[in-house]
């Protein structure tokens, strides 16, 4: 299994300071070109390769065109950024999640309490299945849901799915 982690957020002042570079530890870019090749040259020797990328519009349940047209060959593909939850599915053979919200953060906004675990079930190159584990943010803490609380949310995280380019 290979993972490979990039941003396509990096502040403007920071830019240099935090990117990688030849004998520089840093951010690696998430460049659509480079982010492809990384990913060809992961599967040469990996049968499960999954992208981890900070992306996206902050506090948006929605991808943005960048999100929706990388298409990085990747059997899994994560992220984060956006501070809540955008939607999940799969695209070809790939399960895309375009945003999981926050792990553990001190919101201070109710959307952005909104939160859980996508466990993936991956047997070589195959994606089997997934399921979305929701929680809620409190205290900067996540708290797993139960019950009927637990249900709807897993209701509302599938509806997120409706303005993207993903099935279920």
């Amino acid at each position: 299994m290979a993972v490979i982690g990039a941003t396509q957020v990096l502040d403007d002042h920071l830019l240099y300071e935090w990117s990688a570079g030849p004998r520089k530890m840093g951010l690696a870019s998430a460049d659509e070109p480079r982010l492809v090749r990384a990913v060809r040259e992961a599967r040469t020797t990996s049968d499960t390769v999954v992208v981890f990328l900070h992306w996206g519009l902050e506090l948006s349940s929605c991808p943005t065109s960048f999100q929706t047209s990388l298409a990085a060959g990747a059997n899994v593909v994560v992220g984060s950024h956006a501070h809540v939850l955008v939607g999940a599915g799969k695209k070809r053979k790939a399960l895309i999640s375009y945003g999981l919200g926050n792990v553990v953060f001190h919101a201070s906004r109710s959307e952005a309490t909104e939160s859980g675990v996508l466990e993936v079930t991956i047997t070589g190159r195959q994606v089997d299945g997934y399921r979305w584990v929701p929680a809620r943010i409190s205290g900067g803490i996540p708290y797993p849901l139960s019950g009927s609380t637990r249900a709807e949310a897993a209701s509302s995280w599938s509806q997120l799915r409706s303005c993207t380019d993903l099935r279920p």
